[in-house]
């Protein structure tokens, strides 16, 4: 069958406009984190929805909130208790989820439902592990999925803790992008003519 490669890139989506006595502006770009992830096996990365091709998605970053974090159909506490006004409600995007309570199908469906999420990164519970994301049981709804990953805990932590503390050591920074890669691995030779699993570089 066919491998494919998952990563993660945090980067500045916003622009902050520096004006100067010529009206000129300055626009920054930066990369923050690159890090490795695992697909899910349900929704667009499903062996039977996957292109040969990959995926990519990328879309503002929204991080966890404090009422939302789990986004399970049966959590009993509000999936948002913020203003309109605060960010957090945002439609659309890449939004990062806690694991537990409900099955990451589910989870991944309610962040579509509610915020019309185009990507789902998950943050595993275990700080070092990666496995493929089970099918939650159920085709509905398989194409309306967004396209979920998993990140390990250590990662996910580094996440939230650039998205709490972008804001103070970056102020010019309106917005963070996060890029969810899933790339076919390829098969390359080296100088002495083996043939090894690579990934595919292309940009």
């Amino acid at each position: 069958g066919r491998s494919f490669v998952c990563n993660n890139l945090i980067a500045t989506g916003g622009r902050c406009d520096d004006e100067f006595d010529d009206d000129s502006v300055v626009e920054y770009e930066e990369s923050f984190l690159e890090l490795p992830c695992s697909p899910a096996l349900f929704g667009p990365t499903s062996p039977k929805l996957l292109p040969p091709t990959g995926i990519v998605v990328e879309d503002v970053l929204h991080g966890l909130d404090e009422y939302g974090a789990l986004s399970c159909p049966n959590d009993p506490r509000p999936p948002d208790q913020c203003s309109a006004d605060d960010g957090n409600d945002a439609d659309g995007g890449v939004r990062l989820v806690g694991r537990g309570m409900c099955t990451f199908q589910s989870k991944a469906q309610r962040q579509h439902e509610l915020y019309g999420a185009e990507a789902v990164i998950v943050i595993n519970m275990v700080e070092e592990e990666l496995f493929l994301m089970a099918h939650g049981g159920t085709d509905d709804g398989m194409v309306d999925t967004p396209v979920t990953v998993l990140v390990t805990g250590l990662d996910g932590e580094d996440m939230g803790h650039l998205i709490e503390s972008v804001g103070d050591t970056h102020p010019w920074i309106t917005s963070l992008i996060g890029r969810v890669r899933i790339r076919p691995q390829v098969l390359k030779k080296d100088g002495s003519g083996v043939v090894r699993l690579g990934r595919d570089f292309d940009d």
